[in-house]
């Protein structure tokens, strides 16, 4: 049995912790660690929808008991196959799960439009980063479950190349730069 929780920490919720007056976030999932500052409520808040992000995941992954005992897999969350020649269309894309807790790849929509896709470890902590930065403006997420990291980097490049979102400068194929006397020409 684990030992009881701190007296500072007993009334928040779970995975949540005040150090120095310093709250944190302990993700059960990976074990990883986010400060959150100082603001009791927001603390609070994160640690509640993250938990409940956490619930669901889980849910998710549960197998029975009799699968179990017949030793039988979960199946993974998304069962398509990654194919960098061949990409989804904005249309699968738009029905690809919202958020993650898990990597893999992600794509920042307005409108329905395409504007960003990066890759993350946490999907779900990045996509809350990306939020509070505003540095890209978006109303949508989706995200594809991707474990392996070289996967991941190809895979993003091949969406970069094929949808060429404006939010994304690396990976853009870069426009020849042609010298005034071939121009000329």
């Amino acid at each position: 049995m684990p030992r009881p929780r701190a007296k500072c920490n007993k009334d928040l919720p779970a995975n949540l912790r005040v150090r120095k007056g310093l709250y944190s976030y302990e993700s059960p999932l990976d074990r990883r660690t986010k400060g959150l500052g100082r603001d009791r409520v927001k603390a609070i808040i994160f640690a509640r929808s993250a938990n409940a992000a956490v619930q669901k995941i889980r849910a998710e992954r549960a197998v029975s008991a009799e699968e179990w005992a017949r030793g039988l897999r979960v199946k993974p969350a998304d069962p398509r196959p990654y194919d960098p020649k061949n990409p989804l269309t904005l249309e699968q894309i738009s029905q690809l799960q919202k958020t993650s807790t898990d990597g893999g790849l992600y794509f920042l929509l307005l409108d329905g439009v395409l504007q960003y896709v990066g890759i993350s470890r946490c999907v779900f902590i990045r996509l809350e980063r990306h939020a509070k930065e505003a540095r890209i403006p978006f109303n949508e997420t989706r995200c594809m479950l991707v474990p392996e990291t070289a996967w991941r980097r190809i895979l993003e490049q091949a969406y970069i190349e094929r949808y060429l979102p404006p939010y994304n400068i690396a990976g853009k194929p870069r426009p020849r730069l042609v010298e005034p006397e071939e121009a000329a020409l």
